[in-house]
This record gives structure tokens, sequence and C-alpha cells, in this order.
């Protein structure tokens, strides 16, 4: 707005004004329209003053000597927190041309005795002129009925020409707007004045549509009112545009709001677990604490860690949703296995705090295999279920799932404090949970619902909630299923003894990994870049398996793992990164990798993956 530089502007003001956009964007607008000066400083005052310009009649001519007259409306916009003066011209030369054009031709019309000498070429040109105008143009008597419509006003509203011919045309009001307008457009008018308004219209399909007219008497030679006639545009798009800006506009502040408090909680949720890794990591420099205070510490360390961890990834998943960025990778895998590791796991968290964890699965190990994005049910389970935990103190939580017809349905309920009505409508919202009140006792960022509902909506699901206030909550989601495989796993068997190649530069991360295998391995051998780790796999032919570091020095992972796959298809790869992205994981996959794990390294998911291929 300051610089008084264009930096949008459509195809319409090009075409109009054949003008070509690299012409336009960026360059002052007194250098590309010619404009009244005394108008354009009058219009620039009244802007500031009120931030608004009503409809204004004025000229704009170009460099290259293109001319228009135009009804000019203006207002300041705020975007991203930028002013910017929002200008729509509405084209109304054929409506000035026409205007002047009936004028004379009816005070022609109305002279003592016919006196009217007007060629009838004249005539033809201006009937010409009514007929083809992209105006809509009526003409009424005194009284206000039709007498005359040109073609363009039986096609914005759909009525034919003789179902509106002695009709007045307030018949095409939508009866939203109050009477009040048209007592004022009838009192203007009689006094022998122009009304210039907007019509809330309705066609006769029942459409809906905004115009705007000009309605003016028309005299006879004595001055006497013989007929009024309006032209009128229709403005239904410019109102859906205005309508859509003001919407961004309140959409964008909520978001800038939402954000506001989100960063502010982060701030929270980043110090409470660093305090907890920091603090007690400095007690246990302390020579004297005993064995207990040591196990004691060491578990709220792990915990705080495993918060922050949580916190991390929850940040990196509503960013990739936030930036579209979020695939899907689906699988053939097992549910009901993964419903009974679910159910294991979080037996022992329930049981702490005194509640029954009950499962109702309904699957049975020979219709288990499913085709779906497996990381994704997993992460929208383990969400529903460490809510449901969070926000209930007494009683039980149930996890259920079952195949029905084409889809398979899950729940979780719980007999926690419940949710009210009002926040039922907004609790999947991205960022909003952050902003309700009564969530100062627990812990986390509130961000697992709104991702949850962004998974099951990638799976082409539906997720929705029962609850009341005081009594519980039970979440419903429901996924479609293309394909159910009757392919039950057999049980797996130990482990044999590998030779294990682990191509990691990272001291601490290889440590982790060399004590998490030593208990499976005959030897870890390691490579502390790409090319150590390709001369280890050519001198030793029996290596089993290679865990490969995506990101190392001198030759990366996906270069090392490119090089096997030229003579060796068969070696399990598994592929160790730190990107957390799909995109990135995929294409571990599509360069030869086995398998892959995102760090920092689980434990369980690692020996997993080798009981999988080794077993």
């Amino acid at each position: 707005m300051e610089t008084g530089k264009y930096v949008e502007v459509n195809q319409a003001f090009l075409d109009k004004l054949n003008l070509k956009r690299e012409d336009v964007i960026g360059k002052a607008a007194e250098n590309i329209l010619r404009i009244d000066d005394s108008f354009r400083k009058s219009a620039l005052k009244k802007l500031r003053l009120q931030g608004y310009i009503n409809s204004t009649e004025t000229s704009i001519c170009t460099p290259n000597s293109v001319c228009i007259s135009v009804v000019l409306s203006a207002e300041v916009i705020t975007i991203n927190k930028k002013e910017y003066n929002f200008t729509t011209a509405i084209d109304i030369s054929d409506r000035i041309n026409t205007e002047k054009k009936l004028e004379a031709a009816y005070n022609k019309q109305t002279t003592v005795n016919k006196k009217l000498t007007k060629s009838q070429e004249e005539v033809n040109k201006l009937r010409a002129a009514v007929e083809q105008s992209g105006s809509s143009i009526v003409i009424t008597d005194v009284l206000g009925r039709i007498e005359y419509l040109n073609p363009q006003f039986t096609k914005v509203t759909g009525y034919k020409k003789e179902e509106l011919l002695g009709k007045n045309p307030n018949l095409l009001s939508a009866k939203t707007q109050d009477k009040e307008i048209y007592e004022e457009l009838w009192e203007t008018i009689s006094n022998g004045k122009s009304w210039e308004g907007e019509f809330h219209n309705k066609t006769k399909a029942g459409d809906l549509f905004w115009e705007n007219a000009i309605i003016s008497p028309v005299k006879n030679t004595s001055g006497f009112i013989t007929h009024y006639i309006g032209i009128k545009e229709n403005i239904t798009a410019k109102k859906q545009l205005i309508d859509g800006l003001k919407k961004a506009k309140e959409e964008a502040e909520k978001a800038d709001r939402l954000k506001s408090v989100f960063l502010a909680n982060m701030s929270h949720e980043i110090r409470t677990p660093m305090n907890g890794i920091l603090g007690f990591a400095e007690l246990l420099r302390d020579t004297e604490i005993s064995k207990e205070e040591n196990e004691k510490f060491i578990k709220i360390i792990e915990r705080s860690g495993h918060r922050l961890l949580e916190l991390i990834n929850n940040l990196i998943d509503i960013s990739k949703i936030e930036a579209k960025q979020m695939t899907l990778l689906k699988t053939d895998y097992n549910i009901k296995e993964q419903l009974d590791y679910l159910f294991d796991f979080f037996k022992p968290e329930a049981e702490i705090k005194g509640l029954k964890l009950l499962i109702d699965n309904k699957i049975t190990q020979e219709n288990a295999i499913i085709h779906s994005d497996r990381e994704k049910i997993f992460a929208i389970l383990v969400n529903l279920i460490k809510n449901a935990l969070k926000y209930t103190n007494k009683g039980e939580i149930k996890i259920s799932a079952e195949f029905k017809d084409d889809t398979i349905e899950f729940y979780v309920k719980d007999t926690g404090i419940g949710i009210d009505k009002e926040r039922q409508e907004i609790i999947f919202e991205r960022f909003i949970q952050v902003d309700i009140k009564g969530r100062s006792k627990t812990e986390g960022a509130g961000l697992g619902l709104s991702i949850t509902k962004a998974y099951v909506d990638m799976l082409n699901g539906e997720i929705s909630i029962t609850s009341k206030q005081g009594e519980g909550s039970c979440f419903y989601f429901t996924l479609p299923l293309k394909e159910n495989f009757n392919e039950p796993k057999s049980k797996p068997t130990p482990i044999k003894p590998l030779r294990i190649l682990v191509a990691e530069d990272d001291e601490t991360a290889f440590l982790l990994i060399k004590s998490i295998l030593k208990k499976h391995a005959i030897e870890i051998l390691r490579a502390k870049n790409g090319v150590e780790a390709l001369k280890i796999y050519k001198e030793q032919a029996d290596l089993d398996l290679i865990l490969m570091d995506v990101k190392m020095p001198i030759m990366n992972g996906y270069q090392v793992v490119e090089e096997i796959r030229k003579t060796d298809k068969d070696i399990i790869i598994i592929a160790q990164t730190a990107f957390a992205f799909s995109q990135d994981k995929q294409k571990s996959i599509d360069l030869g990798c086995t398998n892959y794990l995102c760090k920092p390294i689980n434990k369980n998911e690692l020996l997993r993956l080798i009981n999988k291929y080794f077993s």
C-alpha cells in the first residue's frame, strides 16, 4: 500500500487495457494509468481516512491510449499483517454510451408533435447498441411497469421477455433487503434524480445474484417524467471475491492467534523435559547417591527424553501435514499382532494408574492381514490410547476392532473426565487444543488428536467422538479396506548368531546399536564412512546383515547401497535415518534397502526387524 505499486491484477484488467502482466506488476499505478489528478488525490485521501471508497465513476487511460469509463470501488485489506489497496473496476463504457444515446433518443422522441427527425439508420444503431449491450437494461413507465428490456436482462434473470412485460422489476427481489432501500429508491427517482445501489435478486430458477443498478428518470421536453430507465451490472463474482478475501483474512488472523498460543505452549513443553534431563543428569554426578536413587533418576531422564522425542515427532508430523508432504506407505501386515502388541505395551501403564485395560479384538489370526499404512494406524491407536490414559483416573479403558463389510472399525473407550459439547466441536482442529482450559494438570502439547484426524483423513477414513462430561469418552474411527488376506504368521523362532556390519560415523549411535545386538551377533564390524563400509562388504563375503546410516562422510549410505545392489540383490540392508519424512523412508526402499529404522533407534523395533528376516 505504501509503495503504490501493483502486486497482482487479474486477466480482465490486462485484456481491457491491452496490457501485459510484466508491464504492470511491480510498477507504480500513476505510471500505468492516467486518471484525473484531482480525482486521484481525493480518492487516496478518502481511502486513507475511512478505509474504503464506494462505487465512483471516472475514466482511466493507459500510455498506449486505451481509455475506458469505469465504476471504481476500493478498500484497504490486510494480508499477513501488510496493508494493500484492493480495487475493483467495472467497465461501464457501454453503459455510459448507451445511457447517453438513450437519453438523447427519448428526448427527441418526446418533442412536440413528433418532430423527431432522427434518421432510421441512427435509430437502428441505437437499438443495436441497447440490444447488444453487456449491461441489463430495463425501461418502465412512471408506475414501474416494464415496457422494455434487452436480451441481457432476460439472460441474467432467466425469464422470457413476455413473462416480464407489464410486471414490476421487484418480482426479481430475493426478499433479503430492507424495504427502506426501495422507499429511498422511489423517493429519489420521483424527485427527478438518479439512484445508484445494489439489489439482491433471484432468477427464475431460484439462483441468487447481486446487481449494481443505476436508475434514472426520463423526462419529456416539458420536464415531466415519462419513464424510468435502469442499467444494471451483475456483481455476484465481485461480491464472492470480497467475501472470500474477508474470510481468508479472518482465518489468517485466527491461525496467527492460535499459533502464538501454540508457540508459547511449546516453550513450556520443551523446557519441562529438558529440565528433567539436565537436572537429574547433574544429580547422577553425585557419587553418594543410593542405587535406588540412581535407578529413579535414570528412569526420570528416560521418561523426559521420550516426552521430548514425542514432542519433536509431533512437530515434524504437524509441519509435514501443514506442507502437504505427508505420504502413505502401504504394506501387507498383521493388524491383530499390532493390536496385541499395543495392549501388552500399555497394560502396565494402566495398572500403575489403577485402571483396567481391556481389549475386544474380533479379528482372528486367520483374517488378520490387511493392506494399509502400518505406521499411520499404529500412530492413530497410540494417540487415542495415550489420550484415554491421560484423562482417565479410575475405571477402565477398552480397545476394540472388527471388520464390517469392506471396512475395519476401531474404538477406544474410557471412563475418564469426558469432553463437553463445545470442545467436541473443535477437538480435532489443528493448534486448537493448546487454547483449551483444563489442560494444566496433564503433560503434552495437545497435538495428538489433530495428527490423528489428519492420518485418518489420509487413509480415507472417518473419525468421531461420543462423550459426556464426567462419564467418559469413546473415539471411533473406520478405515476402508480393499484387501484382506488369509495369511496367518507362524511364531518367530530364535534369531541365529549373525555377522553384522554397522555403517555409522557417530560414536554414541554405534555404541547403542552394539549394546542392543551383542547377544545376537557373532561379530559386529564397524565402518565410519561410506568408503570403509563398501571396502568391508567386499572383503567379508559371509556378512548376514548391514545396518546402513544414510548420512555419512566421504560417501553417503545411499551411494553405498547402490554400489552393493549392482552385484548383490539378496543381502539384508536396513537403513538408519534421522529423517522422519515418509519420502526419505521411501527413498531408502527405492534405492535398494530392505527396510529402514528412524533414529533414535528403538531397541524393540530393531530386534523386531532382525527377527523378521532371520528367525
